[in-house]
């Protein structure tokens, strides 16, 4: 028998159980939205697993959208060589009507929701370094070579490359909590 897969929404402060809802086994939760009402899932199993993303709401429980977020990505054989560029790496929602993706062939893609409409994207960005959100979500921050780079979120523009020194091999990034400023390490 095929049990379902539970989420449930928890008051961090006192620990008290709110909305819960149920989805298929085959799915994995990937990000939430700010506002809590909207979780968002990458499919894991059966034969399109990690090609398809879905954003469901959990207070009315409704699907608002779904998409095979790299379909028409080449899957020849030389492109399969390179990763699989129909696969989502990653997937984050910057709010409730703008999903983030990133696929294994290393292209980021800014989604309108629930029109499951591309609004921007990068290529080149490696899938080994992560994606790191400010708080906000206002800006991204990720590697792209040997620069860093941060993103507004909504509009894919560069706010700001920090220059770092020549051959620079870049560590982690994170955000002050106000969102003003990130750290960097490197080497």
């Amino acid at each position: 028998t095929t049990s379902s897969l539970q989420i449930q929404q928890v008051d961090a402060r006192t620990g008290k159980r709110a909305a819960a809802i149920e989805i298929a086994p085959q799915y994995e939760l990937a990000d939430v939205s700010p506002d809590g009402q909207f979780p968002l899932l990458r499919l894991t199993d059966g034969p399109n697993r990690h090609e398809r993303l879905d954003l469901i709401g959990i207070n009315p429980k409704k699907h608002v959208a779904g998409w095979r977020a790299y379909a028409s990505e080449d899957s020849t054989d030389a492109a399969r060589r390179q990763g699989k560029p129909k696969n989502i790496h990653w997937a984050g929602l910057v709010d409730a009507e703008h999903a983030l993706s990133l696929s294994e062939a290393g292209r980021l893609v800014l989604w309108k929701l629930p029109e499951c409409r591309a609004v921007w994207q990068l290529t080149g960005v490696p899938i080994h370094d992560g994606i790191t959100f400010s708080p906000g979500r206002r800006f991204i921050s990720l590697r792209l070579g040997s620069r860093m780079l941060l993103l507004e979120s909504l509009t894919g523009k560069i706010m700001a490359h920090p220059e770092l020194p020549q051959g620079a091999h870049i560590g982690r990034i994170a955000f002050r909590p106000d969102g003003r400023e990130c750290f960097v390490t490197y080497m």
